[in-house]
């Protein structure tokens, strides 16, 4: 798991506090983050990554869901599908089983929900996507119909 205290050298680390090295030693919050944790906008626990930040608060995240199956019933047409990527165990071991990275809906969640999940449970955060579905993720919401011009500038998704 990336923090910054695995980041420095021994030297520096010995100079801090333990409450200093308590707090470098959270995960580090970033686009691309995968937590899994009770997901209030579907009600119940779910695997979900950072896809955004707010271009106006940083403490305003843009986040998807990720799920082992497309949902035909929520997303009965081809482009609605075409916005799941699919993601395996094999580049994501924790999943359990291939799954799909949801791009059809953006939900906002704060950093502060994040930092709570973290604090109650560290081992919530399980891990960061690859850059390749990074970049995948943003072309998918920026071209996703199911998501407003509005969500999407909020989040610098638009083009």
């Amino acid at each position: 798991m990336l923090s910054l205290s695995t980041l420095m050298p021994d030297s520096i680390a010995e100079r801090l506090s333990r409450e200093s090295l308590v707090a470098l030693s959270q995960p580090v919050i970033v686009v691309g983050s995968i937590y899994i944790a009770y997901f209030p906008q579907i009600g119940k626990e779910k695997f979900f990554s950072v896809a955004a930040k707010c271009i106006h608060d940083d403490n305003d995240l843009g986040v998807i869901v990720i799920n082992s199956t497309i949902n035909v019933k929520c997303n009965p047409t081809p482009a609605q599908q075409s916005l799941h990527i699919p993601i395996t165990t094999t580049e994501y071991p924790f999943l359990g089983w291939d799954s799909f990275a949801d791009c059809t809906t953006l939900f906002p969640i704060s950093k502060k929900y994040i930092e709570d999940i973290i604090s109650a449970n560290p081992k919530s955060h399980k891990g960061f996507l690859r850059e390749n579905h990074i970049a995948e993720v943003k072309q998918k919401i920026k071209a996703a119909v199911t998501i407003t011009p509005d969500i999407k500038k909020r989040y610098g998704l638009y083009y």
